[in-house]
């Protein structure tokens, strides 16, 4: 975001694309790694009014929550707005192709350490009940107080997304 006047400017077909989250999960990861709800809370205003003058500029928006929770269609959505489609191989599940399970290298294959099985497989699915829990905390309220006004401009409400926004 802050180079992104540079990176417009040097690439002109470029186009930036905003990922937002709901301030309840972002500023809760921040302060499990040392920030104050306050110091989290500007933090997720600066970066959301940074993100609200790109959208002015024509950058298109995509929320976290719908990536987790509606991977393939949100996809789509980005797909569309970017002008590009998906691998025409002529296989029937070209598009799941972008999803498909590959092998990777365990901790201990990565460092060279020994270890009984080499290769894992990545998470291919990601259990979206974890965003229910971001409703429940102690903490919410006083984000939500903190934050929403910068919130509300991605279509964020103190219970999650207005309702029919994608």
């Amino acid at each position: 975001m802050v180079f992104a006047r540079m990176i417009g400017a040097s690439f002109e077909r470029a186009t930036c694309i905003n990922l937002t989250r709901h301030p309840y999960g972002q500023c809760e990861s921040l302060m499990r790694i040392g920030l104050s709800l306050e110091s989290a809370c500007r933090w997720y205003n600066d970066v959301a009014r940074m993100m609200a003058d790109l959208s002015q500029s024509g950058a298109i928006g995509l929320r976290f929550e719908d990536v987790v929770t509606r991977l393939m269609e949100t996809c789509d959505e980005l797909y569309r707005s970017l002008g590009v489609r998906w691998s025409e191989d002529g296989s029937s599940n070209s598009r799941l192709s972008l999803m498909a399970p590959v092998a990777w290298p365990t901790w201990a294959s990565r460092t060279g350490r020994s270890s009984s099985s080499a290769q894992t497989k990545p998470r291919t699915k990601i259990d979206a009940s974890v965003l229910g829990g971001e409703r429940e905390r102690p903490s919410d309220r006083a984000i939500w107080n903190l934050t929403g006004a910068a919130a509300t401009r991605f279509s964020y409400t103190v219970s999650g997304v207005l309702p029919g926004v994608t």
